[in-house]
C-alpha cells in the first residue's frame, strides 16, 4: 500500500495582509505553493473569545487566496460573525493542503472538522453553518489507509479514514502553536 503522506500546514495571521502572509510562509517551495494555492485546501480560522475559548470556522476552497479576501472583506458586510473575526487582533489561519486533496475530498474532511469542533471544549462558537457530507467520489478509497508509522495495520484500522490522519496531523500543529483542545 502506498504512503499518502502528511499534510501541509501553515498558521498565518488572519488579517487584511492574510494572502501576503501566506505568500511569506510559502517562501518559494514550489510543492507548498502546489497545495496550499494550486490545490482544493481546508481552512481553519479562529480568534479568543474574552470570556474564554476560542470561535471558529472550518472552510475549504479551491482558490484559498480569493476565499480569504472574501472572508476578510464581503463576508463582514453581509453577517456579523465575519465582522467580528476580520476585527479581532489575534484571529489566525491554518491552511492545510495535501497532495491527494481535491474537491470532494476537502468537502469530506472540512465536514468531519466541523463535527470534530462542535465535540472540542475551547470551541465556543462554530461559525459554519452547512454539512459537505459526500458519497462515493475517485479518491474516497484514499480514506481507507494504513498508519505504518503509529505501528497499526489497515486491518487494524478498518472503516477509519484518511481524513482522521489530516486531523490527527492538523490537531498536533494546532496543539504546538497553543490552541487549546
Amino acid at each position: 500500500m502506498s504512503d499518502i503522506g502528511y499534510p501541509i500546514i501553515e498558521r498565518i495571521k488572519y488579517d487584511p495582509q492574510a494572502t501576503g502572509k501566506l505568500e511569506d510562509a510559502i517562501d518559494g517551495d514550489k510543492l507548498k505553493r502546489k497545495l496550499l494555492m494550486d490545490y482544493p485546501t481546508v481552512y481553519v480560522i479562529y480568534s479568543p473569545i474574552k470570556s474564554g475559548g476560542y470561535k471558529v470556522y472550518v472552510g475549504e476552497t479551491n482558490d484559498i487566496e480569493r476565499r480569504t479576501e472574501q472572508h476578510l472583506n464581503e463576508d463582514p458586510k453581509v453577517r456579523d460573525d465575519w465582522r467580528e473575526l476580520s476585527k479581532s487582533k489575534d484571529a489566525h489561519m491554518f491552511v492545510i493542503g495535501h497532495d491527494h486533496f481535491n474537491k470532494s475530498l476537502t468537502l469530506d474532511i472540512e465536514n468531519q472538522m466541523m463535527l470534530f469542533m462542535l465535540g472540542v471544549p475551547s470551541v465556543k462558537k462554530l461559525n459554519n453553518r452547512r454539512e459537505n457530507e459526500q458519497n462515493e467520489y475517485y479518491t474516497s478509497k484514499e480514506k481507507i489507509k494504513s498508519f505504518p508509522e503509529f505501528g497499526v495495520s489497515s486491518a487494524d484500522l478498518t472503516g477509519i479514514c484518511f481524513l482522521l490522519r489530516a486531523l490527527f496531523v492538523t490537531l498536533r500543529f494546532l496543539r504546538r502553536h497553543h490552541f487549546t483542545i
